[in-house]
């Protein structure tokens, strides 16, 4: 029996070495390695000149003869029917191999092509899902299709329904969606309607759409999207700053707090366990030059007012620690208010400022410490219970 089974062996094992190299010559090894015969039929086709394609078809068919469970040869055969222009035969065979196969990639995308010139919208978006539910990573493939069905107006309607329901893709197109589209119009929206919607996208497709406008300089147009993302409960936060109070915060950076704590320093917000109500930053007996708790900002040109209430508890801050505004476009720096060291209970500090031609502002807590030394170690802890931003009084 082994003697019997060991050519054979020997003989698929070789078709196997030369399925690319040489497919005609692995599929006379083997009749039913069907890798072989598709590479085969593919380098045909990619080099057929004559319009007679008799053989090749006969070919496609032997090895359906040999597995005729593999969807990709039906798949061949559509090919063949397109290059002999029969269309409505190539969605025939293109619809068999989507049958034998819900992931064929040739007859997705052939079906794909002919949905989109039959202007079957909702067949389109529902192949490009089965795809990318396999490949998320294909996206790209995919994106200027979807891209393309959002501007049709006769697709516009199917593209917003799928986005209602969750997709391993629908963060992608919302980012391709910000990135690409030349007013913000589109995103604008598209991000509405999903918000009106009874499944509004998470707080993570909004925070992507956000920074991807952000990064493009639509600081105006991010915001928009951040407050339309907003629930009854976040409205309540809403303001010059955003969540003053540093409770829980919402997750859609830069309009609302981003922080982190580091080696020398602990920053923690009212609402994760454990800690107090406000933003409390701990100091850890070292020199800290670098913090991280700040909020982009959108104030519009006029003057304004920033209160801090804060306790703290034996603050050392020898170089000084200070909340600071500036703007971003044009870079300049627009206020300061100084913290006060030592320890306190809900003291009050406020700086009066003015906002004169300033897209976008960023409002960060600040060390004074230019470098690292240790002769300036900060010390102790600062809760801040709030930190607002009031329209100043006029003279």
């Amino acid at each position: 029996m082994v003697g019997i089974l060991l050519p054979a062996v020997i003989a698929t094992e070789a078709a196997r070495l030369v399925e690319t190299s040489s497919p005609a010559l692995a599929v006379r090894l083997n009749p039913f390695n069907t890798n072989a015969r598709l590479q085969q039929v593919t380098d045909r086709l990619n080099g057929e000149t004559t319009e007679d394609f008799g053989d090749l078809k006969a070919e496609v068919q032997r090895g359906i003869s040999f597995d005729p469970a593999d969807a990709r040869l039906r798949s061949a055969l559509g090919e063949i029917a397109l290059r002999e222009g029969n269309a409505d035969e190539a969605k025939s065979l293109f619809l068999q191999a989507h049958r034998l196969s819900q992931t064929e990639r040739q007859a997705i995308r052939s079906l794909i092509r002919r949905g989109i010139e039959d202007r079957n919208y909702s067949e389109v978006l529902r192949l490009i899902d089965i795809s990318l539910r396999r490949a998320p990573r294909d996206y790209e493939q995919f994106e200027s299709i979807l891209l393309g069905l959002l501007v049709t107006p006769a697709a516009y309607d199917n593209v917003i329904a799928m986005l209602r329901h969750p997709s391993p893709w629908r963060s992608s197109l919302l980012r391709s969606i910000a990135r690409n589209d030349g007013e913000s119009f589109l995103t604008l929206r598209v991000m509405q309607e999903l918000m009106e919607g009874e499944t509004p996208p998470p707080q993570a497709d909004v925070a992507a759409v956000v920074q991807q406008l952000v990064r493009r300089k639509l600081y105006r147009d991010a915001y928009r999207v951040f407050l339309a993302s907003m629930s009854d409960e976040d409205w309540m936060r809403a303001g010059f700053i955003y969540n003053s109070g540093f409770t829980t915060p919402l997750g859609v950076q830069p309009f609302d707090w981003t922080y982190a704590s580091t080696a020398r320093v602990e920053i923690s917000l009212g609402g994760q366990a454990g800690s107090v109500p406000g933003a409390t930053v701990r100091f850890l007996n070292t020199p800290v030059r670098e913090l991280q708790l700040q909020q982009t900002l959108l104030l519009g040109p006029g003057k304004y007012r920033m209160t801090s209430v804060a306790s703290a508890r034996g603050l050392v801050i020898p170089r000084g620690l200070f909340w600071n505004i500036r703007c971003i476009l044009p870079h300049q720096p627009i206020a300061t208010l100084d913290i006060q060291p030592g320890t306190y209970i809900h003291a009050d500090a406020t700086v009066d400022f003015e906002v004169n031609e300033c897209a976008v502002q960023m409002l960060e807590l600040r060390s004074g410490l230019k470098v690292d030394s240790g002769r300036y170690a900060y010390a102790g802890s600062i809760s801040f219970h709030n930190v607002s931003i009031e329209r100043a009084h006029r003279d």
